[in-house]
């Protein structure tokens, strides 16, 4: 039987030097404690490396050339020990209970092969008149979180749904998603706010919107492919 507090957590990074100890700091955090934390370095400009190599027990791996995110996702789950694989990106954070709500809720499913939770957006303070402008929008309402700061998954499930989809820079754990459900294997979500995504100068409220619908199109196409190759 799988082990849920078995947990292996999974940072990929590019250029994260401002938030890349915050976002540790918040695993860190957790009332349920991972058993290892791994960062997967996408060949950063900055000094992301430096700070990681400081953090005492976190694992650093550093990509041969820039991948993006869902291939730094899938080398650090190669790497990983754990049962189970939880993601977090740099820039983002978690909330101490996220991963013992989590489980918590999972163990109740035990037929899922993963799960995510609901995520709340926030601003940088340089940005807070953008967040205004969006007060009333559902970029500032809880959104169930299909990304990289939420998603666990059984590693056993996560490498026989063939991983993350590393051609795309967005929308993988959707993708993801989407393809297991097509070889049934269900993703739960869990109806809290367990994560907080960051909106920062290089991850602006218009830039996610953009990305959401590339990746939507994106998806949307190759689940389309699949069905036209099943017949």
């Amino acid at each position: 039987m799988v082990d849920l507090a078995n947990i292996s957590c999974v940072i990929p990074a590019y250029n994260a030097g401002l938030y890349i100890e915050e976002a540790v700091e918040s695993v860190r955090a957790q009332t349920l404690p991972v058993q290892e934390i791994i960062v997967v370095d996408d060949v950063s400009h900055d000094d992301t490396i430096e700070r990681v190599k400081r953090m005492a027990g976190v694992q650093l791996l550093q990509l041969g050339h820039n991948a993006g995110a869902p291939a730094a996702r899938n080398r650090g789950a190669e790497a990983a020990r754990g049962e189970i694989l939880a993601f977090l990106d740099a820039d983002d954070l978690w909330l101490p209970t996220k991963l013992e709500a989590q489980v918590a809720c999972w163990s109740d499913h035990l037929d899922w092969a993963a799960t995510v939770t609901m995520v709340q957006n926030f601003w940088i303070d340089s940005l807070r008149h953008e967040a205004d402008k969006f007060s009333d929008h559902r970029l500032a309402r809880p959104l169930p979180g299909y990304s990289g700061s939420t998603f666990m998954a059984y590693r056993e499930a996560f490498f026989a749904n063939g991983g993350l989809d590393a051609t795309m820079r967005h929308g993988d754990v959707q993708d993801w998603v989407l393809r297991s459900r097509s070889r049934g294997l269900d993703t739960g979500l869990v109806r809290q706010v367990l994560a907080r995504r960051r909106i920062h100068t290089t991850n602006t409220s218009r830039e996610r919107a953009a990305q959401s619908r590339d990746a939507f199109l994106h998806m949307l196409k190759r689940k389309l492919d699949r069905e036209r190759e099943s017949r």
